[in-house]
Order: C-alpha cells, then structure tokens, then sequence
C-alpha cells in the first residue's frame, strides 16, 4: 500500500497543479500600475499583486519543492535516489504539457536539479553501492537524456520573458543544458579507463555539437564546448602533463589522432552554426584560433613523448601536412597559418638537432622527406594560387 505521506504530499501537489491551471488558464494578467480589484488571492489590491503567470510559477514550484524534500526524506539512503528524482521530474514536465502549464515545466527543474546534485553526491562521497546497483549504466544515461529534455523545457520557457539581454538568455539557457553534459563526462572520468574517457567526452562534445548545429539553440553550443575543452584538459592532465606523462597505452597514437580529428570537426560544426545563424563575433574568432591551437599542440606534445626523437621532425611533418590539407579542403586560413607554423618548427628542429644527433643515413632520409614535401607544399601553393588565363581581345 501507498504510505500516507505520500498520499498526502501527492494530493498537496495535485492541489498545486491545480491551482497553476487556473492561474494560466482562467485568470487574465492586467497592468500592476492599474492595481485593479481582483479577487483571485486576498493581496489582490496591493502592490504584491502579482501576474496570474507568476502566480502559477509560485503553486507548481511549491509543488516540486515538496515532493523533492519528500522524496529524499524516503530516498535519501538508496543509490537510486538521483533516477527516482529524475524520474519525478520528466513525469512533472510531462503533465505541464499535457495540460498546457508552461510553469510546471519550469518546475520540474528543480527536481531534474536534485536529482544531479544527488548524482554527484554519491560520486563524490564514495559509495560503492551507487555505481554498482543493476542498470547503473542505462539509468545514467536516462538521467542524462531526460536532463537535456529538461533543459528544453527550460529554454523555451525563457523565450516567454521578453527582459533582459540576449546573452543574459542564452547564459541562463545554458546552465541546465552544461549540467546535463556534466552527468556524462562524471561518469566516463569515473568509469571508464584512462584515456578513453577523456576521448569519449571529446566524441561527447562533437556529438552535441552536431545536435545544437541543426537546433541553433546557443546553451547546445555552450554545452558543447564545455565537453570539449573539459576532454581537452583530461587527456592532457592524464597523458601530456609534463611532470608525469603517461603514454603506455598500446592504441595511444591512435586515440591522439582521434581526439585531434574530432577537435578539429568540433570547430567545422561550429563555423557551420555561425553561417547558419549569421552571427559573428572577436570572441569566436578568438575561439576559432584555440580550437585549431589546442589540438596541434596537443598532438605535437604527444608525439613528443611517444615516438623516437630520431623520427619525431617525420612525424611533425605529417602533422603540419594534414593540418595543411584541414585548410585547403575547408578553406580556413586559420589552419594553413598553423600548419605553416608547425612547418616553421620542424625546420628549426631540423637545424638545432637532427644535424648534431642523427646518423648520416638518418639524416640523408628526414632531411630528404622534409625537403619532397617541402617542394610539394610550395607546389600545389602556387597551381592553388595560380590565376585564371584571361581571353584575349576581339
């Protein structure tokens, strides 16, 4: 049987819920400088007369306050305790849209809310019974989906607010689409072995790139970017930190080219949005230039610390070339100037080591490699540059 705590609190939300409707529904907003006689609620001739429609955010969000503080009240020892609240959430979301409450809507972030603070609690505290309870890997991701249906919610209720400033929007629309994101990336630095995770969260920060790239919803973008550069900061704290670098994993060339590539479409998706929705700014640019220096760098580094130093300029080489080719394939200046500067380092490399600390069959072979591409760069530049004849006079 329901315990009659839970009848009581249910009834109290539906009461609520009830009530909210009515608001949005039955009670027509007036201008507060007219402080007209209402009869809705007894300060209805004062000045805390408040719209119907903040009148409705207040009943639905006692409702969701009283039914989180309930449930964790039962809940608060069991592992499941961050799916059951999420679980609440989307029901309370559902029933907003069903009988067409945008303020419950609003609501139910509180619960989906609870729910990631309780999440990350139990990370955090170290319970072993939380990542182990059966489904934990599905619930996860449940939690982490009905997290951005949440976010949606929240999004398109601010689109209702006609205050405030575009970028005072799309910060508060974002935060719930970053927590969300920030569910994701918890568990795979939790779960999933070195290096792997921080790949994942670049493939995670890609894919919701690629989402917010058909949407153009600017807290997708923002999400985005945060999975991305926290990825970034991941591999580079768990593999390329100077002090203790960890490259001992047998597919490690192979994940660092993978996080570069991925890095690398990240921002093409990002300049995809920014042609979609005509709107530019220094700040991207600016952002444009980190998201092409982070990951040569990055790969630069790791190929430091991997391959033999006798082959390193070959393998830089490879890396500028490719980054070249990045820039001619989608006409980006940003990568070419890069690549040139990747260029620019592994012929001072050539000068300041490989001369000195190579064999001479070593050095017959790099420095004739690096002088074929070379001239095929400066080759394929000026057929590139070449101008198009034109007719001659009649």
């Amino acid at each position: 049987p329901i315990p009659v705590k839970w009848i009581a609190i249910l009834s109290a939300v539906l009461l609520f819920t009830l009530m909210a409707w009515y608001y949005d529904h039955r009670i027509s907003a007036k201008p507060t400088t007219l402080y007209p006689q209402e009869d809705h609620w007894l300060l209805a001739n004062h000045r805390w007369n408040w719209s119907p429609s903040v009148m409705a955010v207040i009943n639905t969000t006692f409702g969701a306050l009283m039914l989180t503080a309930l449930t964790i009240y039962d809940l608060g020892n069991s592992p499941a305790l961050p799916f059951v609240l999420a679980g609440e959430g989307l029901i309370f979301a559902l029933v907003g849209l069903l009988l067409g409450v945008p303020q419950m809507e609003l609501a139910s972030v509180l619960l989906i809310v609870s729910s990631h603070v309780a999440y990350h609690f139990f990370w955090y505290t170290g319970r072993t019974d939380f990542p182990t309870q059966p489904n934990f890997v599905t619930y996860t991701v449940l939690l982490a989906l009905i997290s951005y249906l949440g976010s949606h919610f929240w999004e398109r209720y601010l689109r209702r607010i006609e205050d405030g400033t575009p970028w005072e929007h799309d910060l508060l629309s974002s935060i719930p689409f970053v927590a969300s994101t920030l569910i994701l990336v918890t568990y795979f630095e939790r779960a999933l072995p070195g290096i792997i995770a921080p790949v994942a969260t670049v493939a995670l920060g890609l894919a919701i790139m690629a989402t917010g790239t058909l949407s153009l919803v600017m807290g997708v973008r923002i999400a985005a970017l945060t999975a991305t550069f926290l990825g970034c900061g991941s591999f580079y704290f768990r593999s390329l930190d100077v002090r203790m670098p960890n490259t001992e994993h047998p597919q490690y060339l192979w994940l660092l080219a993978a996080l570069v590539l991925m890095i690398a479409l990240t921002e093409r998706l990002l300049y995809v949005w920014e042609r979609r929705a005509e709107s530019e700014s220094i700040r991207v640019h600016w952002l444009h230039h980190a998201m092409i220096l982070i990951p040569v760098g990055m790969g630069m580094l790791g190929l430091w610390y991997e391959v033999p130093q006798t082959r390193l300029s070959l393998y830089w080489m490879a890396l500028g070339v490719v980054t070249l080719l990045f820039g001619v394939v989608f006409r980006c200046s940003r990568y070419r100037f890069i690549a040139l500067g990747v260029i620019f380092v592994v012929i001072g490399r050539l000068y300041l080591y490989d001369l000195s600390n190579l064999t001479p069959v070593l050095k017959l072979i790099v420095f004739s490699v690096i002088t074929a591409v070379l001239l095929l760069i400066s080759w394929g530049y000026a057929r590139l540059r070449k101008p198009s004849p034109k007719s001659d006079p009649i």
